[in-house]
């Protein structure tokens, strides 16, 4: 079932992406760590052992469709910079302690 491939996608994700509070997970320990899980019967061993053999082709796909997410994910935060920089040291007005760009 589709629920069982969601879930390792879910882990998958989590090791491999960025966070502000963690780097991104290198290939050998995502995988040591979904197969340690699928050992352990919590995740589905089929999808894993999947995932495993065709790791590269897949991370590979995922980052050609996630391109132009990525390039407007950037574009926005070069805005904001833009925004911040110009309107650094204007006097904000606050209401609950919230800026009227919140």
């Amino acid at each position: 079932p589709s629920e069982r491939l969601v879930a390792v996608a879910d882990i998958l994700s989590a090791l491999i992406g960025q966070r502000s509070y963690k780097e991104s997970f290198p290939k050998e320990k995502t995988l040591h760590i979904i197969q340690k899980q699928s050992g352990e019967g919590l995740i589905d061993k089929t999808v894993v052992a999947v995932i495993s053999d065709n790791f590269d082709s897949i991370m590979e796909t995922v980052k050609e469709r996630c391109k132009p997410v990525w390039e407007l994910y950037h574009k926005m935060q070069d805005e904001y910079r833009r925004l911040m920089e110009q309107y650094a040291g204007t006097a904000l007005s606050t209401s609950a302690g919230k800026t009227d760009f919140a």
